[in-house]
């Protein structure tokens, strides 16, 4: 029996937000209104239902629902910079509400579903971080001579280290994971820009300060 669709964004939101470790079958089916053993029809074991959740978590990222990487429909943005600019602050605030330690347990205890993970990082946000370059580059955004390939691959590895390390520990907790998204974002976006694309994002990014204040 599969797990009804209203109850699994808040099983997620558990793991994510508590860690996998903190989190046992008795506590899923006391916060969720139901008995335990409702929830093992649902699932064999919390290994069971943690891998429907990830199962949830990636076509719900491949339906382009609910997105924590570039895997967006470029085209609905005005230009390749405000399509990235778009994922950074819906990764961002994505981000603020999972906990690191949910992915450096996923990574130690359930590796299998953290390859799964790690699969479609490689196959979604490669792809689509080679589209939106090639994009930026027409637009005359993005400088002419990067190669598309190379830059996805070591972007792919930037977001992999930022998802299976606790980067706030890195930095001794000086920083939010928000903070430290932005400048890895804005960090990859300005090793991209043509002079075209850099005044661009200026511009952008003076206008949303004023916007702020």
């Amino acid at each position: 029996m599969s797990i009804p669709a209203e109850y699994i964004p808040k099983i997620a939101q558990m793991f994510t937000q508590y860690g996998i470790r903190n989190i046992t079958m008795d506590y899923i089916a006391r916060e969720i209104g139901i008995s335990k053993k409702t929830l093992y029809t649902w699932a064999e074991s919390k290994e069971d239902l943690l891998a429907k959740i990830i199962d949830y978590i990636l076509k719900t990222a491949d339906n382009n629902e609910c997105e924590g990487n570039i895997a967006v429909d470029h085209n609905e943005f005005e230009n390749a910079i405000e399509a990235i600019l778009y994922v950074m602050d819906n990764l961002a605030r994505i981000t603020q509400n999972i906990n690191p330690i949910f992915m450096l347990e996923l990574n130690k205890y359930y590796p299998h579903l953290a390859i799964k993970l790690d699969d479609f990082r490689y196959r979604h946000i490669r792809k689509n971080i080679m589209q939106n370059i090639v994009r930026g580059k027409k637009e005359g955004l993005y400088r002419a001579e990067i190669n598309e390939e190379i830059i996805s691959y070591f972007y792919l590895g930037w977001v992999t280290q930022f998802s299976n390390e606790n980067m706030q520990t890195v930095f001794n907790n000086k920083y939010s994971n928000q903070q430290i998204l932005k400048e890895l974002y804005l960090f990859h976006l300005n090793a991209l820009l043509s002079d075209k694309g850099r005044e661009y994002l200026n511009n952008k990014l003076t206008q949303n300060t004023y916007e702020n204040e």
